[in-house]
C-alpha cells in the first residue's frame, strides 16, 4: 500500500512543478508522522517506506525518545530518508 501511495504523491509532487512552471522544492512526496500511540514502532514502519520519503519524529509520547530518536536518526540515514525532528533534536 505505501508503494501505491508514494506513487499517487510522486505524480501530484511533478504535477503541481509542471503548473509552477519548474520542479520547486526538494522535499518528499510521502512523510510519515510518528507517534507514541498511532506508530508505538516506528522502527517498524520506517522500514517499510519507499527509499527517500520523509520522517518527522515526534517523541512527545515516546519512552525514552532520545535513545529511540538516535535509532530513528540511524534507520533514516540507511534508507536515504529526510528527518525532521519535532522536538527538541
Amino acid at each position: 500500500m505505501s508503494w501505491y501511495v508514494a506513487r499517487v504523491a510522486d505524480h501530484l509532487k511533478r504535477r503541481r512543478a509542471r503548473l509552477r512552471g519548474g520542479e520547486g522544492p526538494r522535499l518528499p512526496s510521502l512523510f510519515l508522522f510518528t507517534d507514541g500511540t498511532r506508530v508505538p514502532d516506528p522502527l517498524r514502519d520506517i522500514a517499510r517506506l519507499p527509499q527517500g520519503s520523509g520522517v518527522v519524529y515526534r517523541p512527545y509520547t515516546h519512552e525514552a525518545p532520545q535513545a529511540l530518536g538516535e535509532r530513528v536518526a540511524a534507520a533514516c540515514r540507511e534508507a536515504g530518508h529526510v528527518l525532521l525532528v519535532g522536538r527538541d533534536a
